[in-house]
């Protein structure tokens, strides 16, 4: 088997491991990064991409999610978007995207982190860490 068909098969096997990716998505540079990652792999694999935006009721704004879709639209993939509103006296964005994580059926999520180490990163930021302490689901860490 030449290299060019052992890489071929590779992928063709990450194309069933990873159908759905679940990106959360805050408009921040980092999680616009982790989106553009998401996007890269979804071009290589065919993945679906969802792209999940929590925020309290009185604060939600469509534009953040219009933005990732036109991300998506200039490199010629169509993404799903989704905006969870929640009240802040009973949950946390946090909180939202664990159970959007765990009543669907995501392969991968795609986060975008800051920090300065690969540990300080995922500790530092809340939805990093809820997610890779609460959610049964492999993960990429985009820094």
């Amino acid at each position: 088997m030449s290299k060019e068909d052992s890489l071929q098969e590779r992928v063709f096997l990450m194309s069933y491991m990873f159908r759905r990716i679940l990106v959360p998505y805050d408009g921040s540079a980092n999680s616009e990064k982790g989106l553009r990652v998401a996007l890269e792999l979804s071009a290589i694999l065919g993945s679906k991409i969802t792209v999940a935006y929590a925020c309290e009721k009185d604060k939600c704004s469509e534009g953040l999610l219009k933005r990732a879709r036109e991300i998506a639209e200039a490199r010629g993939i169509r993404i799903e978007t989704k905006l969870i509103a929640y009240n802040p006296e009973e949950s946390s964005e946090s909180s939202e995207i664990v159970k959007e994580v765990n009543s669907n059926s995501y392969d991968l999520v795609v986060v975008g982190i800051r920090g300065k180490t690969e540990y300080e990163g995922v500790l530092k930021g809340s939805v990093a860490s809820s997610l890779f302490v609460n959610a049964n689901v492999s993960f990429l860490f985009v820094k």
